[in-house]
């Protein structure tokens, strides 16, 4: 078997219409086809590995087309095609972890056989059997196995908590949803060879809803020792304290919620004026647009650590720890 074939998985996706017809919207097909190579990406570089994505020839039967998705490294990484199309896969139609191990599992099964048959291979040849030194290389195969079974299921549990993967896969059935003619959507992974893997998971139309993010609440961002650029302050008492800033370069308006550097600049503490800088505890509110996009809606400074003035460095609250 030609060893370069088998870095290479395929997912087939089938849109069921309800009008018999072979065709859909390019627009649509399209976006969907953008939010599923989205998700990808973003598994993929939880592996830190980089993969090639092809389209295949689209076939009849509804409409049916095939995503190919290689890993470059095919000696290291010959496992991890199948992983990132079967995790992608579970995060449009929410199967089971179990799923995801049972491919796991086969594809660890295969090289766990091949490295024993490489193990014997060499002994035949070098005429120096050594059972308890295979042996115990081999159960230490194992436990490495086991410990991959391990990070893997926690990487699963990240990931399917994304915003980034949960926002597209809203996107996706929310552009297939719009469109009146789809009744159905199936996903199926198939090996190298086209041959199935897994069954057809199928969604039902009256089931979109269920992975269509609407007005979901984004916990806030919080960061610590971010650099604000103070460029329009308001000192005013009694004012409501949302200042012009630049963070990381960007200009920005941020609302000072820290009482104790409020306090200090009403009470003339401290010397405030433009082009100053605070490090702080940053609060950023975020929020999903019509476009199903996220969204800053508002920064808030929470803390703020040490104010920063024509170079000389005011210590003001203790930084939190981490």
């Amino acid at each position: 078997m030609d060893n370069k074939f088998l870095n290479q998985e395929y997912l087939e996706l089938h849109y069921f219409f309800n009008d018999n017809s072979h065709s859909m919207d390019a627009i649509i097909y399209n976006k969907n086809i953008a939010e599923i190579l989205k998700v990808i990406g973003i598994i993929a570089d939880s592996f830190k590995i980089e993969v090639n994505i092809e389209i295949e020839p689209v076939e009849e039967g509804g409409l049916i087309s095939w995503l190919k998705i290689i890993t470059k490294s095919p000696k290291e990484n010959s496992v991890l095609s199948a992983i990132i199309i079967t995790l992608a896969t579970s995060y449009f139609v929410n199967t089971p972890s179990e799923m995801i191990l049972k491919i796991f599992d086969h594809y660890i099964t295969s090289e766990l056989y091949q490295e024993e048959v490489k193990n014997k291979k060499l002994d035949n040849e070098t005429k120096q059997i050594n059972n308890e030194i295979k042996k115990l290389e081999l159960e230490e195969l194992k436990f490495k196995i086991e410990n991959k079974r391990i990070e893997l299921l926690q990487k699963n549990d990240t990931l399917k908590e994304n915003i980034d993967v949960k926002n597209s896969v809203s996107n996706f059935y929310k552009n297939s949803d719009k469109y009146n003619k789809i009744d159905k959507i199936g996903f199926q992974i198939y090996n190298f060879k086209k041959e199935a893997r897994t069954e057809e998971f199928i969604v039902d139309k009256s089931l979109f809803k269920n992975y269509i993010v609407t007005n979901e609440k984004l916990e806030p961002l919080i960061e610590n020792n971010v650099i604000i650029e103070i460029v329009s302050p308001v000192l005013k008492k009694g004012a409501n304290y949302t200042w012009k800033v630049l963070i990381n370069g960007n200009r920005a308006n941020v609302r000072m919620e820290s009482n104790k550097f409020k306090s200090l600049i009403q009470a003339g503490t401290i010397e405030f004026k433009n082009g100053s800088k605070v490090i702080c505890e940053l609060e950023t509110k975020r929020r999903y647009d019509a476009k199903g996009e996220i969204k800053v809606s508002s920064y808030n400074i929470l803390t703020v650590y040490k104010y920063i003035i024509d170079s000389k460095i005011i210590d003001i609250e203790e930084e939190k720890s981490v």
